[in-house]
């Protein structure tokens, strides 16, 4: 997965670099992307962002957007500046913006099993460190 985190950065920064280079695009005020941040750690998934830079997606009343949509939307950014193997990054990150953060997909697989799933999950994620393969969650336990 940080091989996939990588790839997808260096390809959304190459993106959005031209498009500041090219005058397409405006820098967005930092203040803003702070709010982003916060709302993203706060919420994960469910945040609404301001993400100015990111145009064509849609916007509630205070200009704010799905995160989930606008990381869709860098993910069609990351795809025009990666090349061949590059490109099955990209795969990764779409799991993760269907799916979820890791913390989510922890939450949800737990269920109300309390202290057994929890066991249970953790050894599964340790299973997944060991084999170098991204962790699947098991359905919860109830």
């Amino acid at each position: 997965m940080d091989v996939a985190i990588a790839a997808f950065v260096r390809g959304c920064v190459a993106d959005l670099a031209k498009g500041l280079l090219r005058a397409r695009l405006e820098l967005p005020p930092h203040e803003l992307l702070v709010d982003d941040l916060r709302s993203c750690a706060r919420f994960g998934s469910e945040a609404r962002v301001f993400a100015p830079h990111i145009q064509g997606v849609d916007r509630d009343d205070e200009g704010r957007a799905s995160v989930r949509v606008v990381l869709g939307a860098l993910v069609e950014r990351a795809a025009r500046r990666l090349k061949g193997p590059e490109l099955t990054y990209l795969d990764e990150i779409e799991r993760v913006r269907a799916s979820g953060t890791l913390s989510e997909r922890i939450v949800h697989a737990v269920g109300g099993s309390g202290q057994q799933g929890i066991d249970r999950v953790y050894q599964e994620l340790a299973d997944a460190l060991e084999t170098n393969r991204p962790w699947v969650p098991r359905e919860p336990m109830s």
